[in-house]
């Protein structure tokens, strides 16, 4: 593989082409004597008599910064690189290494980032500059939190990170082809590329990067690192990786995944083999993934279907329907005994990552069940006790954890949440489940809590709506956003409407604070990211709100 599909991976290659060509530099104007950006001791300023001006005028100092590094943790990035690395890129290296790592290792193990990033970081310095930019990016959200798609924030945080992207994609694009190593650096970089573009709210960069990255393992025939020993230890890290950001993208990806491990089930039969129970918590959570990965494709295909669609395809839906809750009985037998005889011999992380997966299957179990009810809103309330217990889960699990990353990787509560608010027909438990998602404002993957809590009220208001206008004896009381009311019990008219207002006023009110003040409405992102469109959480909307400038029509 030569530096030919390097610009199919880098996609967004445009936006870094300037920088890139123009790397920074800092000279003196009369001699015209290049610093070597050497931390605080620049040897071809020194060397003159003269103060080097580099450092100044770039990040916040320490006062300005949320994190004040001990001076050891900072002493030990000095030493180790082949390169010469300034005081900015050593600071953020330095977070990169105790901050955003733990926090990608908060829900679950990983040798990516537990161990192989940081090793590959040090000899590899396209990889040393992807994890500080992506560092910068992380430290800029953890002060200003994380913007919605289509928001575009500029500040020095951002363009540090551009300028540090830059420099790794023009380092890595000067790779020989013949290098054994370039795939893998290659891959790394990939994914950090769409890591920092995730967090920065730019889901079509980071969707085109990881796409090119997918495209990359399924031209290699790599799938999954569970039966082949033949892959190197990095590329089975990265194959799981790029798999749990593929099964994500289904709802948010352009041309939906692109490795389908669910297509590819039968290879995972081998975790399914014991007829008791699963032998260890990476066992089960690897065997969860082509499910996840069914659910959601399923669900994505048929939440946008309208009642005369449901019944012109039902004949086909059906029978994937009946295929899913199928493998997801056969993996709760596998799973049951495990939960139960081994969950007091885990770790408390251990526990909390076998309480998200029983979660994760009950909620993937009851989408399955009511996607194609929807329109039936009679049939779907039955299954509101139901819903009403998975919340409860969820809410258990954050009390008993109250230790929460702000940015993984890992699917954790927000799918959960997500299904229970949007396929719940009480919206007693639909508005809660969105007050239990704001609890815990963070990042999964592509999963975010303010993005999915903005559109998940854009749903119950249209469903209010909807209601209020069709069913005149629908009541919405105005203690129903903290949990009182009923979906059931009758009311006049008029009153109807003064309820369905002040829930509206309500709903509105907390999108106000998700945006912390600042207006910001579902069809102006649309208009600002048109790529928003293609999303099947978007698209799912339309039947709802009847019509949508651009989402309604695709």
């Amino acid at each position: 593989m030569g530096v030919a599909p390097v610009g199919k991976l880098l996609p967004s290659r445009s936006h870094m082409t300037a920088v890139a060509a123009n790397p920074p530099s800092h000279t003196y104007s009369a001699r015209r004597i290049k610093c070597d950006e050497t931390p605080n001791q620049c040897k071809n300023c020194t060397s003159t008599g003269r103060s080097c001006t580099y450092d100044i005028h770039r990040l916040p100092r320490a006062a300005n910064n949320t994190y004040r590094f001990p001076h050891d943790l900072l002493t030990q990035v000095t030493d180790g690189f082949r390169w010469t690395i300034t005081s900015d890129e050593r600071r953020c290296f330095s977070h990169f290494q105790h901050f955003t790592i733990p926090g990608l290792l908060e829900l679950f193990d990983s040798e990516l980032w537990k161990q192989l990033v940081l090793q590959i970081s040090y000899s590899e310095p396209a990889v040393y500059h992807a994890a500080v930019a992506l560092s910068a990016v992380h430290q800029d959200v953890e002060v200003s939190g994380m913007p919605l798609p289509g928001q575009t924030r500029q500040n020095i945080w951002q363009k540090f990170a551009l300028e540090q992207s830059a420099r790794s994609f023009g380092i890595l694009s000067r790779r020989h082809a013949s290098d054994p190593h370039l795939r893998e650096v290659m891959l790394l970089c990939c994914l950090l590329y769409s890591l920092l573009e995730l967090l920065q709210g730019q889901y079509e960069r980071a969707c085109h990067h990881l796409q090119g990255g997918l495209r990359i393992l399924r031209e290699l025939k790599v799938q999954k690192p569970l039966a082949d020993e033949t892959e190197s230890p990095v590329e089975k890290c990265l194959v799981a990786a790029f798999v749990q950001l593929d099964i994500q993208s289904t709802y948010y990806g352009v041309d939906g995944p692109v490795l389908c491990v669910d297509n590819e089930l039968g290879k995972y039969q081998w975790q399914l083999k014991n007829t008791e129970s699963f032998a260890s918590l990476i066992e089960a959570r690897q065997a969860i993934e082509p499910l996840v990965s069914g659910v959601f494709r399923f669900t994505s295909q048929s939440w946008p279907l309208s009642p005369a669609d449901v019944a012109r395809d039902y004949n086909a839906l059906l029978p994937r329907q009946y295929q899913l809750l199928s493998q997801l009985t056969h993996y709760a037998e596998l799973y049951t005994p495990f939960y139960t005889h081994a969950y007091p011999t885990l770790t408390r992380k251990e526990q909390r990552g076998s309480d998200i997966i029983y979660i994760l299957h009950r909620t993937l179990t009851l989408s399955v069940k009511t996607c194609l009810l929807a329109k039936n809103p009679a049939v779907l309330d039955i299954y509101t006790p139901e819903y009403q217990e998975a919340l409860y889960l969820v809410e258990a699990l954050l009390h008993k954890y109250p230790e929460r990353p702000a940015f993984t990787l890992d699917v954790g509560i927000l799918p959960s949440l997500y299904l229970i608010s949007f396929g719940c027909y009480d919206i007693r438990v639909r508005l809660r489940a969105i007050e239990v998602l704001q609890q815990w404002p963070h990042r999964e993957g592509l999963f975010e809590s303010n993005w999915a809590s903005f559109l998940l009220l854009e749903f119950v208001k249209a469903d209010i709506k909807k209601d209020a206008e069709n069913v005149p004896e629908l009541t919405v009381s105005e203690g129903s956003a903290s949990g009182s009311g009923s979906s059931s019990a009758a009311s006049s008219p008029s009153a109807t409407v003064d309820q369905y207002m002040s829930t509206v006023g309500h709903i509105e009110r907390v999108q106000q604070q998700i945006m912390s003040g600042q207006d910001f409405l579902l069809q102006d992102a649309l208009q600002s990211a048109d790529y928003l469109t293609s999303w099947s959480c978007v698209k799912a909307i339309a039947p709802k709100r009847g019509r949508m400038a651009k989402g309604s029509s695709t």
